[in-house]
């Protein structure tokens, strides 16, 4: 952010506004494919909506994102109360995970992994 920028942001909801649209355009800088449904990542339905996933080619790597509102469908139905700290960052409105690609036989360590596997086999299997 620089100094305009926060010159703009008289108070903390203008921040987080700001926050949320920088994290928005940084989903569409690295062509996330929105509104992936959670069967689509191999998921429970009950475990959440909309998520926003990175293909393999982003420029950030691979992630999986959903709003913040959304997580607890997530935790509960998709065993993602067990994901690693590290693996899970809260920028603002949004959670983002990120995956262990080294995890590869703890089931806890590598579930984002396998999601991410299951959408990308689905994109594969429809192009």
């Amino acid at each position: 952010m620089n100094n305009k920028q926060l010159e703009l942001c008289y108070d903390v909801d203008d921040l987080v506004d700001y926050i949320n649209k920088s994290v928005e355009e940084f989903f569409k800088v690295n062509e996330c494919h929105e509104d992936v449904s959670p069967e689509t990542l191999g998921l429970d339905q009950r475990a959440g909506r909309k998520f926003k996933v990175s293909p393999p080619c982003a420029i950030a790597g691979q992630f999986i994102a959903i709003h913040k509102n959304h997580t607890g469908g997530l935790n509960y139905y998709g065993g993602f109360e067990y994901v690693d700290p590290d693996q899970r960052k809260e920028i603002g409105d949004y959670v983002i995970y990120t995956p262990n690609w080294e995890a590869e036989n703890d089931d806890c360590e590598c579930r984002i992994l396998k999601c991410i596997n299951a959408h990308n086999d689905h994109v594969n299997a429809t192009l």
